[in-house]
């Protein structure tokens, strides 16, 4: 990956985001190359295995989401909630990838149709990329 959206103060002008919620479970994916946390823009990856709707990303005032990239493995329809001006919906079907962009967001937030998450585990993986 380029690292253009690296710590470049020209490039961007991060401003101190509360660290994403999540849920009180570890679900950063190590293969990630860079987390979102205070005063840094970057990418961060999830991957959720709990049995509920997940809060992936929330702050107190709104970021401009440049994209967000959902890659499903799984066999399962995956339905991603962004709290943005009005709610979106992005709606990824079993073994597709899709990707929104352009909004301002507040949350963003997983809700999966499958009855036994267990099994999709490791099977999807969401990238959101902010300019702050």
């Amino acid at each position: 990956m380029n690292k253009k959206t690296s710590k470049s103060k020209d490039f961007f002008k991060c401003i101190a985001f509360p660290v994403p919620t999540y849920n009180n479970i570890d679900i950063i994916n190590p293969s990630c190359k860079k987390i979102v946390t205070h005063n840094y823009c970057g990418e961060f990856c999830i991957n959720p295995t709990e049995e509920q709707d997940i809060e992936i990303w929330k702050t107190n005032t709104y970021a401009c989401l440049v994209g967000i990239t959902v890659i499903n493995e799984t066999q399962e329809k995956i339905i991603i909630h962004i709290v943005s001006n009005q709610l979106e919906t992005m709606i990824v079907l079993p073994q597709q990838t899709s990707t929104f962009t352009g909004i301002n967001v507040k949350t963003i937030k997983i809700i999966n149709t499958n009855d036994n998450l267990n099994n999709l585990e490791g099977k999807y993986f969401i990238q959101a990329t902010f300019h702050c």
